[in-house]
């Protein structure tokens, strides 16, 4: 076809022009400097040592039915659990491990492209996601692990589902099948949101004749909503703070508003995934129509949130990533044909934007204040300090904001640095499980009481 013998000469080598293969190389190299480089400065955070502390020792089967957490078992549970059995405390490796992740699911999003459209395509598509601002917020938290694993086995289920779309013989459809469900139930048991991928073999059945024949399908499709069914009947019962729902309008028109990036953009992001999906499904570009498609659909998990505890931006990445394929998929079909050498240069201005979008504030910001770096120091101060003070036993800390509470801490009182150290975990953990470590109460017993000053500690001098 082609669209797929884009750049490719007699002897069938791909000949990228040289100007554009030169231009791609600057955005690879500071991105993979960035992700390398950003591993060696950052550290633990906030809920890395709620989970540090509940999995070092066990995975904890008996929570694999536990939905309190959302579901994330694979991707809490068992990364954690592995990952400091091999790594011990050592965050590196876990920035690495997760950047390991991160370059799978793209290389399987430019295996998907590469089979639908060509090579330059598919690497195009895949450093879309390796460029995404959202991918790099997934990326400098240990924590986002539960995202960026579940992206994973979204772009495994796509990848998998289209290698052998059409394929008649059946005993590779039952295979085919089977190892869908599996890795539905993997990407489910990593991060809830993965079940919106069966709105792709649902929209082939609907639109897609080929599909028709494909009987296992039916059967994986059924599985899948008996899936979705039982998970999001567990998680109704345990809804809390940040994953309480609410079915309203007014709740997904501000949510949509939230991860679009405004209202014009939501607007904007509607339109074009309602038209795009149609005009590609009229034209039989049946992966493009779905792309469109699932822009939506994996907004639909984050729709229903509750707006009083906004999830962060990296929670829409799908809907931005599937947005950024639905349309450079549109851009292969509609330019190709009247000029391949044009799409060459639609795809690198694509890669620009999206990689200009990362580096301000994203990877500039992040380079700028690793994420953990700041509670790496302050217990390395606080271990020194104790070495020389063995005798004070009962730690106390406080912000160096006045607060104008004398019943004791509120939630809106307490400091981001005692948020960051998990509520005073990480001290436990990392600095001495035999002493205390309290945030200070009108009525507390300190032996010393130590400052958040500009993100670090302070000695305050004694009892305050």
């Amino acid at each position: 076809m082609s669209k797929a013998a884009l750049f490719v000469g007699d002897d069938g080598r791909y000949k990228i022009p040289a100007p554009i293969l030169l231009a791609l190389i600057g955005p690879i190299v500071i991105l993979t400097w960035f992700y390398v480089f950003y591993a060696q400065n950052a550290w633990f955070c906030q809920d890395d040592f709620d989970f540090i502390s509940k999995y070092s020792v066990s995975v904890e089967w008996r929570q694999l039915y536990d939905f309190s957490d959302f579901g994330r078992f694979l991707s809490r549970n068992v990364y954690w659990h592995f990952c400091l059995k091999w790594f011990s405390h050592n965050a590196q490796y876990f920035y690495l491990t997760n950047f390991s992740i991160i370059l799978a699911t793209g290389f399987l999003i430019y295996a998907i492209f590469r089979r639908e459209y060509g090579r330059f395509e598919g690497l195009i598509a895949g450093l879309l996601y390796l460029m995404l601002p959202a991918t790099i917020e997934s990326y400098v938290w240990i924590s986002n692990s539960q995202h960026i694993i579940g992206h994973f086995f979204v772009a495994l289920f796509v990848y998998v589902f289209v290698s052998n779309r059409g394929d008649t013989d059946k005993a590779s459809e039952i295979f085919r099948a089977i190892a869908l469900s599996i890795i539905l139930v993997l990407g489910i048991l990593s991060n809830i949101f993965v079940i919106m991928v069966l709105s792709l073999p649902a929209w082939m059945l609907l639109i897609d004749r080929r599909t028709w024949r494909a009987k296992s399908i039916y059967a994986l499709l059924i599985f899948g909503v008996m899936l979705f069914i039982f998970f999001f009947h567990k998680l109704a019962a345990n809804q809390t703070g940040a994953y309480s729902t609410s079915y309203t309008p007014k709740v997904v028109i501000d949510n949509a508003e939230y991860y679009a990036g405004g209202k014009a953009r939501a607007v904007f992001w509607f339109i074009l995934v309602g038209l795009g999906g149609i005009y590609a499904a009229l034209k039989n570009k049946y992966m493009t129509s779905w792309f469109f498609l699932a822009s939506f659909a994996f907004f639909i998990p984050f729709a229903f949130f509750s707006v009083s505890y906004h999830r962060y931006g990296q929670y829409g990445e799908l809907s931005n990533l599937f947005f950024l394929l639905a349309v450079w998929s549109f851009l292969i079909e509609f330019i190709g044909v009247r000029g391949a050498y044009f799409v060459g240069y639609a795809g690198l201005v694509m890669v620009f934007s999206v990689f200009f979008h990362a580096l301000e504030p994203s990877v500039r910001y992040f380079s700028e204040s690793p994420m953990g770096a700041a509670q790496k120091k302050q217990i390395d101060y606080l271990k020194e300090y104790e070495v020389l003070h063995p005798e004070k036993a009962k730690y106390c800390f406080r912000s160096d904001k006045k607060v104008n509470n004398a019943t004791g801490v509120k939630e809106w009182d307490i400091p981001a640095e005692w948020w960051a150290l998990d509520f005073g975990k990480a001290l436990t953990l990392f600095a001495n499980p035999d002493k205390t470590y309290n945030l200070l109460q009108s009525s507390a017993d300190c032996d010393v009481v130590f400052v958040f000053k500009d993100n670090m500690l302070v000695d305050a001098g004694g009892q305050q």
